[in-house]
Protein backbone atom coordinates (compact mmCIF):
# COMPACT_ATOMS: atom_id res chain seq x y z
CA UNK A 1 0.00 0.00 0.00
CA UNK A 2 2.88 2.50 1.24
CA UNK A 3 4.80 1.53 -2.71
CA UNK A 4 1.12 1.88 -3.99
CA UNK A 5 0.47 5.67 -2.43
CA UNK A 6 4.41 6.98 -3.13
CA UNK A 7 4.09 5.93 -7.18
CA UNK A 8 0.96 7.75 -7.10
CA UNK A 9 1.78 10.82 -5.35
CA UNK A 10 4.96 10.85 -8.06
CA UNK A 11 3.40 10.57 -11.17
CA UNK A 12 -0.28 9.40 -11.04
CA UNK A 13 -0.90 9.89 -14.82
CA UNK A 14 1.56 6.86 -15.00
CA UNK A 15 0.56 4.83 -12.68
CA UNK A 16 -2.62 4.94 -13.91
CA UNK A 17 -1.78 4.30 -17.23
CA UNK A 18 0.43 1.25 -15.84
CA UNK A 19 -2.45 0.05 -14.46
CA UNK A 20 -4.88 0.12 -17.35
CA UNK A 21 -2.16 -1.62 -19.68
CA UNK A 22 -1.15 -3.76 -16.96
CA UNK A 23 -5.36 -4.81 -17.27
CA UNK A 24 -5.25 -5.19 -20.95
CA UNK A 25 -1.92 -7.57 -20.85
CA UNK A 26 -3.24 -9.74 -18.51
CA UNK A 27 -6.78 -9.96 -20.28
CA UNK A 28 -5.33 -10.34 -23.38
CA UNK A 29 -3.27 -13.42 -21.97
CA UNK A 30 -6.32 -15.04 -20.96
CA UNK A 31 -8.37 -14.39 -24.05
CA UNK A 32 -5.43 -15.83 -25.92
CA UNK A 33 -6.02 -19.18 -24.03
CA UNK A 34 -9.72 -19.04 -24.92
CA UNK A 35 -9.26 -18.58 -28.00
CA UNK A 36 -6.66 -20.50 -28.47
CA UNK A 37 -8.77 -23.67 -27.43
CA UNK A 38 -11.76 -22.91 -29.51
CA UNK A 39 -8.75 -22.83 -32.91
CA UNK A 40 -7.44 -26.25 -31.45
CA UNK A 41 -10.92 -27.55 -31.06
CA UNK A 42 -11.98 -26.31 -34.81
CA UNK A 43 -8.52 -27.60 -36.14
CA UNK A 44 -9.91 -31.17 -34.41
CA UNK A 45 -13.21 -31.35 -35.52
CA UNK A 46 -11.76 -30.85 -39.15
CA UNK A 47 -9.66 -33.43 -39.19
CA UNK A 48 -11.98 -35.74 -37.19
CA UNK A 49 -14.95 -35.23 -39.68
CA UNK A 50 -13.62 -33.52 -42.88
CA UNK A 51 -14.00 -30.07 -44.61
CA UNK A 52 -12.16 -26.95 -45.10
CA UNK A 53 -10.41 -24.50 -42.97
CA UNK A 54 -12.43 -21.80 -43.79
CA UNK A 55 -14.28 -22.35 -40.52
CA UNK A 56 -11.19 -21.76 -38.53
CA UNK A 57 -10.46 -18.75 -40.53
CA UNK A 58 -12.21 -16.17 -38.23
CA UNK A 59 -10.84 -17.57 -35.19
CA UNK A 60 -7.08 -17.34 -36.49
CA UNK A 61 -7.69 -14.02 -37.57
CA UNK A 62 -9.07 -13.22 -33.59
CA UNK A 63 -6.24 -14.83 -32.07
CA UNK A 64 -3.61 -12.90 -34.11
CA UNK A 65 -5.57 -9.56 -33.43
CA UNK A 66 -5.70 -10.37 -29.61
CA UNK A 67 -1.76 -11.17 -29.80
CA UNK A 68 -1.05 -8.10 -31.47
CA UNK A 69 -2.83 -6.29 -29.37
CA UNK A 70 -1.54 -7.68 -26.11
CA UNK A 71 2.09 -7.13 -27.52
CA UNK A 72 1.17 -3.04 -28.08
CA UNK A 73 0.48 -2.86 -24.18
CA UNK A 74 3.23 -4.02 -23.38
CA UNK A 75 5.50 -2.19 -25.37
CA UNK A 76 3.77 1.00 -24.04
CA UNK A 77 3.89 -0.50 -20.65
CA UNK A 78 7.27 -1.10 -20.89
CA UNK A 79 8.07 2.23 -21.55
CA UNK A 80 5.65 4.22 -18.99
CA UNK A 81 7.19 2.05 -16.48
CA UNK A 82 11.03 3.46 -17.24
CA UNK A 83 8.67 6.87 -16.91
CA UNK A 84 7.11 6.26 -13.53
CA UNK A 85 10.65 4.54 -12.13
CA UNK A 86 12.19 8.06 -12.77
CA UNK A 87 9.85 10.07 -11.57
CA UNK A 88 9.44 7.99 -8.44
CA UNK A 89 13.22 8.24 -7.50
CA UNK A 90 13.24 12.21 -8.40
CA UNK A 91 10.39 12.65 -6.20
CA UNK A 92 11.75 10.49 -3.80
CA UNK A 93 14.87 12.33 -3.37
CA UNK A 94 13.22 15.49 -3.66
CA UNK A 95 11.25 14.62 -0.50
CA UNK A 96 14.13 13.68 1.53
CA UNK A 97 15.95 16.51 0.60
CA UNK A 98 13.11 19.11 1.16
CA UNK A 99 13.29 17.51 5.15
CA UNK A 100 17.21 17.89 5.42
CA UNK A 101 17.39 21.58 4.52
CA UNK A 102 14.11 22.36 6.79
CA UNK A 103 16.35 20.81 10.25
CA UNK A 104 18.64 22.80 11.99
CA UNK A 105 22.25 21.27 12.00
CA UNK A 106 22.16 19.98 15.99
CA UNK A 107 19.20 17.99 14.47
CA UNK A 108 21.67 15.69 12.23
CA UNK A 109 23.83 14.87 15.75
CA UNK A 110 20.83 13.26 17.08
CA UNK A 111 20.54 9.27 16.40
CA UNK A 112 17.44 8.51 15.76
CA UNK A 113 16.82 11.62 13.23
CA UNK A 114 20.47 10.27 11.87
CA UNK A 115 19.14 6.68 11.63
CA UNK A 116 15.55 7.85 9.50
CA UNK A 117 17.67 10.31 6.76
CA UNK A 118 19.73 6.93 6.22
CA UNK A 119 16.64 4.75 5.44
CA UNK A 120 14.71 7.66 3.64
CA UNK A 121 18.40 7.43 1.45
CA UNK A 122 18.06 3.68 1.07
CA UNK A 123 14.83 4.28 -0.24
CA UNK A 124 15.24 6.40 -2.22
CA UNK A 125 17.67 3.68 -4.22
CA UNK A 126 15.24 1.38 -3.67
CA UNK A 127 12.44 3.06 -5.50
CA UNK A 128 13.31 2.10 -8.57
CA UNK A 129 12.89 -1.64 -7.84
CA UNK A 130 9.97 -0.62 -5.63
CA UNK A 131 7.85 1.17 -8.71
CA UNK A 132 9.22 -1.59 -10.95
CA UNK A 133 7.63 -4.16 -8.68
CA UNK A 134 4.51 -2.61 -7.80
CA UNK A 135 3.53 -2.95 -11.86
CA UNK A 136 4.65 -6.08 -11.67
CA UNK A 137 2.60 -7.25 -9.30
CA UNK A 138 -0.64 -5.67 -10.64
CA UNK A 139 0.19 -7.30 -13.86
CA UNK A 140 0.92 -10.67 -12.02
CA UNK A 141 -2.51 -10.42 -10.24
CA UNK A 142 -4.34 -9.32 -12.64
CA UNK A 143 -3.05 -12.47 -15.17
CA UNK A 144 -3.03 -14.60 -12.16
CA UNK A 145 -7.02 -13.40 -11.92
CA UNK A 146 -7.69 -13.94 -15.68
CA UNK A 147 -5.69 -17.31 -15.55
CA UNK A 148 -8.20 -18.67 -13.26
CA UNK A 149 -11.04 -17.82 -14.50
CA UNK A 150 -9.71 -19.23 -17.95
CA UNK A 151 -9.00 -22.35 -16.01
CA UNK A 152 -12.19 -22.50 -14.34
CA UNK A 153 -13.86 -22.29 -17.74
CA UNK A 154 -11.95 -24.91 -19.81
CA UNK A 155 -11.52 -27.58 -16.50
CA UNK A 156 -12.87 -26.35 -13.07
CA UNK A 157 -10.93 -28.99 -11.19
CA UNK A 158 -7.69 -27.11 -12.06
CA UNK A 159 -8.21 -24.33 -10.68
CA UNK A 160 -7.53 -25.68 -6.62
CA UNK A 161 -5.02 -27.59 -7.80
CA UNK A 162 -3.36 -24.44 -8.99
CA UNK A 163 -4.45 -22.74 -6.04
CA UNK A 164 -3.07 -25.47 -3.62
CA UNK A 165 0.54 -25.43 -5.72
CA UNK A 166 0.93 -21.71 -5.69
CA UNK A 167 -0.05 -21.15 -1.43
CA UNK A 168 2.94 -22.03 -0.46
CA UNK A 169 5.23 -20.56 -2.97
CA UNK A 170 3.03 -17.28 -1.97
CA UNK A 171 3.91 -17.48 1.94
CA UNK A 172 7.37 -18.12 1.85
CA UNK A 173 8.15 -15.02 -0.32
CA UNK A 174 5.88 -13.51 1.82
CA UNK A 175 8.06 -14.29 5.35
CA UNK A 176 11.11 -13.86 3.22
CA UNK A 177 9.82 -9.95 2.23
CA UNK A 178 9.21 -9.68 6.38
CA UNK A 179 12.43 -10.77 7.43
CA UNK A 180 14.51 -8.42 4.63
CA UNK A 181 12.41 -5.58 5.92
CA UNK A 182 12.85 -6.49 9.40
CA UNK A 183 16.81 -7.13 8.83
CA UNK A 184 17.01 -3.57 7.01
CA UNK A 185 15.63 -1.76 9.39
CA UNK A 186 17.10 -3.44 12.57
CA UNK A 187 20.72 -3.08 10.92
CA UNK A 188 20.76 0.87 10.44
CA UNK A 189 22.18 1.72 13.81
CA UNK A 190 24.79 -0.98 13.99
CA UNK A 191 25.69 0.36 10.03
CA UNK A 192 26.04 4.16 11.05
CA UNK A 193 28.26 3.25 13.92
CA UNK A 194 30.20 1.17 11.23
CA UNK A 195 30.34 3.44 8.18
CA UNK A 196 31.25 6.47 11.22
CA UNK A 197 33.98 4.25 11.86
CA UNK A 198 35.41 3.80 8.56
CA UNK A 199 34.85 7.52 7.62
CA UNK A 200 38.02 8.63 10.20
Amino acid sequence: AKGVRLCWSADRRSLATCIALSTITGLGGAAQLLVGQHVLRSILGIKSGGGGFAPVVPALVALGVVSLVVAIAAGLNAGRIRLLTERTLRYVNREVLDVATSVDLLTFEEPDFHDALTRANRQSMTSLRMAMGIISLITTSIGSLALAATLATIEPILLPIVIVAYLPLWLAARHNADALHSFSFGATPDDRGRFTIEGL
